[in-house]
C-alpha cells in the first residue's frame, strides 16, 4: 500500500486542483498543497484526520454513498460537495472525482480523489473571488482580492450589509430578488469602490441550507468582468461619434469611455486625454457621476434603448437636452458590451413648449403636467395639488426627474376610464375632459377634474398637456342646480332651453343633468372658453367670476 500511496501522492503534489488520498474508513493519508491552501491547514493538521470530519455535516451522507459506490469498482465516481475554505472565499462548491485504487492482496485499498471549485461562470479558479453572506445581506466571509480591487480592507467589509456596497438602489433590488428564488443564480453587478467609482463583476451565488433544507446563508463567486471589447468599440464608434454634431460618446460595459466627440469635450471643458479610458466618476462630482452611471446600468440591464426626454445642463446653465442611450451587442447579438449616447440640445423647443404651457395655465386649475407617449410625467408646472401628488411645491421643478408613470398614481377603478381617455386624446388629437381619482403623498385618493390637450409641434414625439383641478374641497358646493344656475348666469340664459341652445345640446340633456346631479365637464369648458368665465367659479361659486391669466413658472 505504501508504494501506491507514494505513487499517487507524487502525481497529486504538483496538481493545481485539490488532491487527497484516504482509506475506506475516511482516514486522510495525503493532501496536496492546493487542498491545504484552500482549507488553510498544514499537513500536520490534516493528515490522520477523518475526511468525513472535514466536510459540511450535511454532505457526509453524500460522500459516504460515493465511497461505497467506488468500493470494489474501477469506475470513476463524481460528486459535488460544499466545502468551507479558509482563504477568504467562504463556502465553495467543489466537483470531486475519485476511484478506489487496488493494492496487492491482503492490503487495504486506497481512494484517490481530485476536486476543483465548481464555477457556473465557467472560469478558472484563479480568476474568481468568493464570498458568503447571511440571509439579511451581512458579509460573513469574503476574498481579500475583492476587497483590494474595490479599495477596502477585509476588516472594513466583514459584517457590513451588502446594500452599502451596491452602486445603486436598483442593484440592491435586483440582487435581493435573485436571492429570493433560492437557486443557483448568475448575473452582473456594479459595486461601489471606496473612492465612489463603479466596478463591474460577474457573479454566481447559491443558497447554503441546513439539514432541514432551510437557507442559512448564500455563497458565491465574483469575477472581474474585464473588458475585451474596448478595441472593437474604439474602431467601430470613434468615426461615428466624431461625425455627429450633438454631444456624443461611446462607453464599454465597464463604464470606461472609449470614444467622445468635440462637443462632449466642450460640454465638460476637458480634453480627450482627460476623458478617454476614464470613468465619469474620475472627472465629475460624485452626485453627477452617479446619475450617469445609473443611466448606463439601466441600459445594460434592460438591454434596450432608453431615452431621457428632458435633462438640464449639468452645471445649471439654462440649456436642455434630450438624451438617447442605445446598447451595443457582441457579434453573436447576445451580450451587451457597451452603449452609444447622443445628447441633443432642445433648449429652443423647451422654450416654445413653456410658452404653450403658459397659454394653457389658468387660475381655476391647480396643476399642469406634461405626459409623453409612454405615459411618463416629464414636466409639471409650479402649482401642485394639496396634499401633493407629484411632489412638494418647494421641490417642484420644470422636469419630473423620476419620470413617474401616470398609471401609477391613478385609482385602479378609474384606470380603464383614464387610459381610454388618454388614448382618445393621442389618436384624435383633440382636447378631452374627464374626472378620476389620483393618489397623493398621504396615500389617499383625491378626485380631480382633468382637461387633456394634444400637441406634437415642439418635439419628435406626441405629448399630452394635462390641466388638473382638485375637486375634493368643492364637493359640497357643486350640486347640479347650483352649477347650472351659474352656467345660466354666465351665458345670460333666462331659461333652461336657452342654456341648452348655448351648449348645443337638447333640453332633455339639461333635465337629465339636473335629475342625475351630474354636470358634463365639457359644459364647463365650453362656457368658460366662450364667456371668459372662471371654471373655478362655475364649479364652486368661489373666487372671481372672470378668468385671470396667470404666468406659470418655467
Amino acid at each position: 500500500m505504501q508504494d501506491q500511496l507514494e505513487f499517487y501522492s507524487k502525481g497529486l503534489e504538483d496538481f493545481q486542483d485539490c488532491g487527497v488520498v484516504f482509506r475506506r474508513d475516511g482516514t486522510l493519508l495525503f493532501a496536496n498543497e492546493a487542498y491545504l491552501k484552500k482549507r488553510g491547514m498544514s499537513k500536520e493538521d490534516a493528515l490522520g484526520r477523518n475526511i468525513f470530519d472535514l466536510i459540511d455535516p450535511m454532505e457526509e451522507e453524500t460522500l459516504r454513498g460515493a465511497v461505497l459506490q467506488a468500493v470494489d469498482s474501477t469506475h470513476m465516481c463524481e460528486i459535488v460537495l460544499r466545502m468551507r475554505t479558509l482563504d477568504g472565499s467562504g463556502v465553495r462548491q467543489f466537483r470531486w472525482q475519485g476511484m478506489e485504487i487496488l493494492t496487492p492482496e491482503g492490503q487495504e485499498n486506497l481512494i484517490v480523489a481530485q476536486g476543483r471549485p465548481l464555477h457556473p461562470l465557467g472560469e478558472d479558479d484563479d480568476s474568481v473571488m468568493g464570498f458568503t453572506i447571511s440571509t439579511n445581506g451581512n458579509i460573513l466571509d469574503v476574498s481579500e482580492d475583492i476587497c483590494t480591487m474595490c479599495g477596502y480592507t477585509r476588516e472594513e467589509v466583514l459584517n457590513v450589509n451588502t446594500s452599502q456596497l451596491y452602486y445603486t438602489p436598483e442593484e440592491r433590488r435586483t440582487i435581493r430578488n435573485l436571492l429570493r428564488r433560492g437557486g443557483i443564480e448568475r448575473g452582473q453587478v456594479t459595486l461601489r469602490c471606496k473612492d465612489g467609482s463603479p466596478m463591474n463583476f460577474l457573479f454566481t451565488v447559491q443558497p447554503v441550507r441546513d439539514a432541514k433544507g432551510h437557507i442559512r446563508s448564500f455563497s458565491g463567486y465574483f469575477i472581474p468582468s474585464g473588458f475585451p471589447h474596448a478595441a472593437r468599440l474604439v474602431k467601430d464608434f470613434t468615426p461615428v461619434v466624431n461625425a455627429l454634431p450633438d454631444i456624443a460618446w461611446a462607453q464599454g460595459r465597464d463604464h470606461r469611455l472609449v470614444a467622445v466627440n468635440d462637443a462632449y469635450c466642450d460640454a465638460f471643458g476637458l480634453s480627450r486625454d482627460k476623458v478617454l479610458g476614464h470613468l465619469e466618476a474620475d472627472f465629475l462630482p460624485p452626485e453627477q457621476a452617479q446619475l450617469l452611471v445609473q443611466a448606463a446600468i439601466n441600459v445594460f440591464q434592460e438591454r434596450r434603448e432608453i431615452i431621457t426626454p428632458m435633462a438640464p445642463h449639468f452645471n445649471g446653465q439654462e440649456r436642455w437636452y434630450r438624451i438617447v442611450r442605445r446598447p451595443v451587442f457582441d457579434d453573436a447579438n447576445r451580450e451587451v458590451i457597451g452603449l452609444v449616447g447622443i445628447c441633443r440640445d432642445i433648449t429652443s423647443a423647451v422654450k416654445q413648449e413653456t410658452e404653450y404651457m403658459r397659454s394653457l395655465g389658468e387660475e381655476s386649475f391647480d396643476a399642469l403636467i406634461v405626459i409623453d407617449g409612454e405615459g411618463r410625467i416629464i414636466r409639471r408646472a409650479s402649482k401642485v395639488l394639496d396634499p401633493p401628488v407629484l411632489g412638494d411645491e418647494a421641490g417642484v421643478g420644470r422636469v419630473a426627474g423620476d419620470l413617474t408613470q401616470i398609471v401609477d398614481i391613478l385609482h385602479s377603478d378609474d384606470l380603464e376610464l383614464a387610459q381610454e381617455a388618454m388614448r382618445k386624446v393621442m389618436t384624435r388629437k383633440k382636447p378631452l375632459s374627464f374626472e378620476c381619482r389620483v393618489r397623493n403623498r398621504s396615500r389617499r385618493y383625491t378626485r380631480v377634474f382633468i382637461r387633456a390637450h394634444y400637441n406634437d409641434r415642439f418635439f419628435d414625439e406626441p405629448r399630452m398637456y394635462v390641466n388638473v383641478r382638485d375637486l375634493s374641497h368643492a364637493e359640497s358646493l357643486r350640486s347640479a342646480e347650483s352649477v347650472l344656475s351659474r352656467l345660466r348666469e354666465a351665458t345670460s340664459s333666462e331659461t333652461w332651453k336657452e342654456l341648452a341652445a348655448f351648449l348645443n345640446v337638447s333640453s332633455a340633456s339639461v333635465s337629465n343633468a339636473r335629475k342625475n346631479n351630474r354636470i358634463p365637464p365639457d359644459w364647463l369648458i365650453t362656457v368658460g372658453a366662450r364667456t371668459d368665465t372662471s371654471i373655478d367659479w362655475l364649479l364652486t361659486g368661489l373666487g372671481p367670476q372672470h378668468r385671470k391669466h396667470v404666468v406659470m413658472e418655467e
